[in-house]
C-alpha cells in the first residue's frame, strides 16, 4: 500500500471516530504519549475530570470501543490509550518482546507521563488481563480494578476454537482473506462474541460499527496487526503458559475487583466470575444479558454496576 493510501485509511478512522464521539456527545482531547524505555508512542484520548480511571481495550480493538461506556461515567477523569500494536499507537511485532512485560510496562509509562500515581483499572479481554498483571507487579499504581467483559487466560475462562485457529500463522492471514473487511463482517464479527440479539436489534450505533470498519482497513494495525499479538500469546490448544493468571496469582489480587460478565459470553462469562469470588480475596460479579462486550447489550446495567462499584 502506498503511503499515500495509507494516510487515506488514517484519516477515514480518525472521522469515524470523531463521529462516534460526537454521537454520545464527548469531546475528548488527544495527545501520544512518548514511552522513554520502548521508544514507541502510544496514542490516549482523555476526557472528564475527577479521579482517574483507565480503560484498556481487548487484543483485536481499539481505545475507542469503550465510548458508549465513557459516555455513563460521570466526575472522573477516562483515560483510554490504543494499546501498541493498535489503532494509531506504534505498531509492534509481539513475536520480538516478551508481551506481558511488555504490556504492564506500557501501563506503568502511561501513568508515569500522566502523572497518575494510582488509577483504577477498567479492562476487556486481554486488556483486562494485562489490568490483572499490573496490579500484581505494581500494587501501588491499582486500587482497584473493574473487568467488562470475561479477562482473556482468566482462571476456567475458554478460548473459541475460531479464535485459537486465528494464532497459526499463515491459516489465519488465509482467515482473514475470506472474509475481509466489510460492513457486514463486522456485524458478523459482533454476534460472534455473543452480541447477536443486540446487532439484530439495531441497538449499537451505526457509528460504532463505522468506527471499528475503519480501524479493520488500518494498514499497520487493525485486524492484520493483530495476529502478532494472537499468534504470541494463543496457541491452538489454548493461552501461553506465561499469560495464564492461575488460582495462585488470582490469591495474590488485593485489589476490590468488579467483575461485569455476559451471559453469553464465548470465553467465559458468569462461571469465571462465580470461580473468581472463590479464588480472588477481594471480588464480586454481576451478570448481565449479553455477550464478551456487555456495556453493548445492557449499558444502563453495566453504568449502574460500575458506579455503585465506584462509589463504595
Amino acid at each position: 500500500m502506498s503511503p499515500e493510501a495509507e494516510d487515506v485509511r488514517v484519516t477515514q478512522f480518525k472521522e469515524a471516530e470523531r463521529r462516534l464521539w460526537d454521537r454520545y456527545d464527548l469531546s475528548p482531547e488527544e495527545r501520544t504519549v512518548a514511552l522513554d524505555d520502548s521508544g514507541r508512542n502510544v496514542r490516549c484520548w482523555e476526557v472528564g475530570s475527577g479521579p482517574p480511571l483507565l480503560f484498556i481495550h481487548g487484543g483485536t480493538a481499539v481505545g475507542s470501543t469503550w465510548v458508549p461506556l465513557i459516555d455513563r461515567v460521570g466526575d472522573r477523569r477516562c483515560i483510554v490509550i490504543d494499546r501498541p500494536g493498535c489503532g494509531l499507537s506504534d505498531p509492534v511485532d509481539y513475536h520480538s518482546i516478551d508481551p506481558r512485560h511488555y504490556s504492564v510496562e506500557v501501563i506503568a509509562g502511561v501513568l508515569d507521563e500522566l502523572d497518575v500515581e494510582s488509577v483504577v483499572i477498567v479492562g476487556n479481554s486481554y486488556g483486562g488481563t494485562i489490568g490483572f498483571f499490573v496490579a500484581l507487579e505494581h500494587p501501588d499504581r491499582v486500587s482497584s480494578i473493574v473487568q467488562m467483559g470475561t479477562p482473556l487466560f482468566f482462571l476456567n475462562g475458554s478460548l473459541p476454537i475460531w479464535f485459537r485457529l486465528l494464532s497459526v500463522r499463515g491459516l489465519n492471514r488465509a482467515l482473514l482473506r475470506l472474509q475481509p473487511p466489510s460492513p457486514k463482517q463486522v456485524r458478523s464479527l459482533f454476534e460472534q462474541v455473543g452480541h447477536e440479539e443486540t446487532v439484530a436489534d439495531d441497538r449499537i450505533p451505526q457509528e460504532y460499527f463505522d468506527m471499528f470498519y475503519a480501524y479493520e482497513r488500518l494498514p499497520r494495525t487493525g485486524l492484520k496487526g493483530a495476529l502478532s499479538q494472537i499468534e504470541r500469546t494463543t496457541s491452538v490448544r489454548g493461552s501461553r503458559s506465561t499469560l495464564q493468571v492461575t488460582e495462585s496469582l488470582a490469591r495474590r489480587i488485593g485489589q476490590r475487583t468488579l467483575f461485569v460478565l455476559g451471559d453469553s459470553d464465548p470465553f467465559g462469562g458468569p462461571p469465571v466470575g462465580r470461580h473468581a469470588t472463590e479464588v480472588l480475596p477481594n471480588a464480586r460479579f454481576e451478570t448481565v444479558s449479553g455477550g464478551h462486550l456487555p456495556f453493548l447489550d445492557e449499558p444502563e446495567l453495566c453504568e449502574r454496576y460500575l458506579s455503585e462499584f465506584l462509589g463504595e
